[in-house]
């Protein structure tokens, strides 16, 4: 799904470069050297990064033998 229709980022490209390092919506940006334009997308590209940073942090379960 598109996050961001002004430079066409979605939750792919998105995770992408929280992947890489970027911990908020203006790293996101600043990651694919853009600025936002309308600004209607920069709650949910922090939603994302917010979502994808909660995600990593869980602890992997521990399969019973």
């Amino acid at each position: 799904m598109y996050l961001c229709i002004c430079h066409g980022l979605n939750e792919k490209s998105v995770a992408k470069a929280h992947s890489q390092g970027a911990c908020s919506a203006a790293r996101v940006f600043h990651h694919y050297q853009v600025k936002p334009r309308c600004g209607k997308c920069v709650q949910a590209i922090q939603s994302a990064v917010s979502s994808s940073a909660g995600e990593e942090r869980m602890p992997t379960p521990i399969a019973a033998e």
